[in-house]
């Protein structure tokens, strides 16, 4: 289709095969459009790290994260990674190499992600002990790593937090 990318999901409704198509378009947001502070951008160039992404909305939290890749994308040779529950937007390719995963689709659980071994992971939820695994591994090796954390602000998200971690 001229480079146009679609999301397809088939599944079974009441006994009849259905299908759903929608085509992947770019990102609305870009990092210039929100108030954030400038040393992010530096954060953002690292080589390893997590930046927590706190919130109570999904999609918005979402629209930051790839608001985020962006200037990775546009000034980094890297392999971007995105484990999300579902794929709305279309990333582009521009200096780096993208692969966007779908939970349960692509990859049944974020384990499966340590042999893939990104640059830059953006894990669309951190929900279980597993995830939070995941991002500290990743982030402590040489992985910089974007985690959204679900909850009405950054302390009920960092609680939240708390309550699934380890011992």
């Amino acid at each position: 289709f001229h480079g146009v990318r679609f999301l397809l999901n088939a599944y079974s409704e009441r006994g009849e095969l259905s299908a759903y198509a929608r085509r992947l378009t770019p990102p609305p947001m870009s990092l210039d459009s929100r108030d954030l502070p400038r040393t992010l951008e530096v954060a953002l160039l690292e080589d390893r790290g997590r930046i927590l992404l706190c919130g109570s909305s999904a999609g918005s939290l979402k629209s930051l994260a790839y608001a985020l890749m962006q200037p990775i994308n546009q000034q980094r040779r890297v392999r971007i990674l995105t484990f999300e529950d579902a794929i709305v937007y279309e990333l582009p390719e521009e200096q780096s190499l993208m692969s966007q995963l779908q939970r349960g689709v692509d990859l049944p659980s974020a384990s499966h992600l340590l042999r893939l071994r990104p640059d830059v992971l953006y894990l669309q939820r951190v929900e279980t002990a597993e995830d939070l695994q995941i991002v500290l591994d990743f982030a402590s090796d040489r992985t910089l790593v974007l985690a959204g954390c679900s909850g009405s602000g950054v302390v009920s998200s960092l609680q939240q937090m708390l309550e699934i971690a380890p011992p």
